[in-house]
């Protein structure tokens, strides 16, 4: 069975126990997911700044 959600002391209601292990796969899997839209978002200035120069070449 598992457990209930429980109330911290913030406020916020925690789900069930989670070890830490599993906490830890979780967050990496998050970071693998949001590197490459970290990444398009990073090269997106650059092609817009790129291809304005082009056009002002022209």
């Amino acid at each position: 069975m598992l457990a209930a959600p429980t109330t911290s002391s913030n406020g916020k209601t925690a789900g069930p126990h989670k070890s830490w292990k599993k906490v830890n796969e979780e967050r990496k899997a998050l970071k693998r997911q949001r590197k490459p839209d970290k990444l398009l978002k990073e090269l997106q200035p650059a092609k817009e700044a790129e291809s304005q120069a082009e056009k002002a070449a022209q």
